[in-house]
């Protein structure tokens, strides 16, 4: 009892002498921007709500509790305890899907396409093929800050990641676009379906496009008949011997069964027929993914409910490609910058003799005057069947979003308001960048539009987001709040 008594009073003693001492001036000095906020409600006020595309723009509030829209509307109760975002003037929207990526994964080497096979080419094993059914990419996903912000900058929430490889990459995962060491996993989807492309290994089967479409055949047809000894065999096993399938076999067992898409890259005329070839052949479902250009014939002889990811790479106009280059010549010349008011003048003066011998220097050696227009023609004509793609693909009910596999995020905006002058809306466009890409990877259920119940994965523009001073002023992921300075 006596060592208890003491053992107080020295306790004691010690936290006075420690506190008076200042060794514990580093707790008593915390400001508050030390520590992570503990609320995890957020309450927006007084905001432009575009809770879906097609759907009124209004002023109202939002509540967030858990990750989760609980109140949407005008005139809602403040929340204190809950972190304040002041709506005034900004506009609210689902955050936007990319809906086909390979950001967040590893690079992969310079040799990657040399098959370590040394054997004879018709025993080569199915992964140094290039066939990995049954890879994922949930666990080697990683977004470096750098690429988290650049992705939120442009609206993008939620991502549709892809492996890379080969004949038969892999499994798809989608995520929130948020750290890995978030106090919950930023992934939202395991498996959306397989991605596949007309992509191969050096010196191993299959090295051709035709090679590629005859492993297919052959791959499918033997998991078909697989699975259906393995239905058998599970009713009645007495006296058959047990299936063995591999986890390449398993992992196509949802591509036969239908209950998962074949993601194909298709970004050419040649590889979209091959591939609607084999969906149309062997029965599975297909997203033709990476789309760039599409033929008017072929694209008259779609089948009814296919879905098309485009290529967001837009090309730039012929004319405006010129442009780029003379901007870009100026820039690299410091004394050209220096005389820019005096060449101003002198242009001014001169322009239409100098646009006129500029048009002459123009045309390349070897070249009529009649053969260079027609090529000027084509390229513009090309331009416009490119740009004019994804207003096309939607009036047909057939876009289900953009592909990001060759764009650089930051022109992401850019690159979509571009495609107001071609034919799509702002209701358009919103709907290619959340609820299209939403249903077509099963996540419409949870995700894509401002309604109470669904998943808190928002953006919040400074300014409608197809307007071209619009920026990103926060983004919300779950709980998670990201907010961004004008320019910054």
């Amino acid at each position: 009892m006596l060592m208890t008594t003491k053992f107080k009073i020295y306790s004691t003693l010690l936290i006075c002498l420690l506190w008076t001492t200042g060794a514990f001036t580093v707790c008593g000095q915390l400001t508050g921007d030390e520590l992570k906020d503990i609320s995890k409600d957020i309450f927006i006020s007084q905001i432009n709500i575009k809770s879906a595309p097609g759907a009124t723009t209004f002023v109202g509030d939002v509540y967030l509790s858990g990750g989760v829209i609980v109140e949407v509307g005008p005139n809602l109760t403040p929340r204190p305890e809950a972190r304040q975002i002041e709506g005034d003037s900004l506009y609210l929207y689902s955050a936007f899907i990319n809906a086909l990526s390979q950001q967040g994964l590893p690079e992969e080497p310079d040799d990657v396409r040399r098959s370590a096979w040394r054997g004879a080419p018709g025993a080569t094993p199915l992964a140094q093929s290039g066939i990995t059914p049954q890879v994922h990419i949930r666990d080697k996903f990683e977004l470096t800050k750098g690429n988290m912000k650049s992705m939120h900058k442009q609206g993008i929430g939620m991502v549709h990641v892809v492996p890379k490889g080969f004949v038969m990459a892999g499994k798809g995962s989608v995520f929130s676009v948020r750290e890995k060491d978030s106090y919950s996993s930023p992934l939202l989807l395991n498996e959306t379906g397989m991605y596949a492309q007309f992509r191969n290994m050096m010196r191993v089967y299959p090295a051709t496009p035709l090679a590629t479409m005859s492993i297919w055949r052959q791959l499918i047809t033997d998991v078909r008949n697989q699975k259906e000894y393995s239905e058998h065999w599970l009713s009645k096993p007495a006296g058959l011997e047990r299936p063995q399938l591999s986890e390449e076999y398993l992992a196509l067992f949802p591509v036969v069964e239908k209950e998962q898409p074949v993601f194909f890259n298709t970004s050419e005329n040649k590889e979209i027929l091959r591939a609607l070839q084999l969906s149309r052949e062997l029965d599975f479902d297909i997203v033709l993914s990476n789309v760039s250009g599409i033929s008017p014939e072929i694209l008259s002889q779609l089948p009814k409910g296919i879905q098309i990811l485009v290529n967001l790479d837009l090309p730039e106009h012929p004319h405006r490609e010129k442009d780029s280059k003379k901007e870009k010549d100026e820039e690299d010349d410091p004394e050209e910058e220096e005389d820019k008011d005096e060449e101003l003048v002198e242009e001014t003066e001169t322009e239409e003799a100098e646009d006129k011998k500029e048009e002459e220097e123009e045309i390349p050696p070897g070249m009529t005057e009649e053969e260079f227009k027609s090529l000027k023609e084509s390229r513009i004509n090309t331009y416009n069947e490119r740009i004019k793609l994804s207003a096309a693909l939607y009036q047909k009910e057939m876009l289900a979003g953009f592909s990001f596999l060759d764009v650089d995020t930051k022109k992401t905006l850019s690159n979509v308001r571009e495609l107001l002058d071609h034919g799509m809306s702002e209701d358009d466009l919103l709907a290619v960048l959340t609820t299209l890409p939403a249903k077509m990877l099963g996540i419409d259920g949870f995700t894509s539009t401002v309604e109470e119940g669904k998943q808190a994965q928002l953006v919040i523009f400074s300014k409608p987001f197809t307007e071209k001073e619009a920026e990103v002023r926060y983004i919300i992921l779950d709980s998670e709040l990201y907010k961004y300075k004008s320019g910054k």
